[in-house]
């Protein structure tokens, strides 16, 4: 079957706006997680539960936090303290831009 040379290029066309529109989806979802690790790191750094658990404050908040939410993943004791140190550097490196987390090109 022969096809329409503008039939494919309107195919194509609508290929690319398919592409695009997903290219532009993961931006916003990580956008989003990133105001979330953000914020999470916010609330690790002024919690006063860190002094009340000790050392055994991130194994258990990880726990919890995965009890809550077990389809997501990255809740590990580990990625909570990169999410501290990530709130820490950033709000003093680049106080400005905390405000703008979702304009910055990660």
């Amino acid at each position: 079957m022969l096809i329409d040379k503008k039939f494919e290029q309107w195919v194509e066309s609508l290929s690319q706006n398919y592409k695009k529109a997903q290219i532009k989806a993961a931006v916003h979802v990580n956008s989003e997680l990133i105001k979330y690790y953000y914020t999470l790191g916010e609330e690790i750094a002024k919690t006063s539960f860190k002094a009340s658990y000790g050392n055994r404050f991130y194994d258990l908040l990880s726990m919890q936090l995965k009890k809550n939410l077990p389809a997501c993943k990255g809740l590990n004791h580990q990625n909570l303290r990169y999410a501290e140190k990530f709130y820490t550097l950033y709000k003093e490196i680049f106080p400005q831009l905390v405000g703008e987390l979702d304009l910055v090109p990660w």
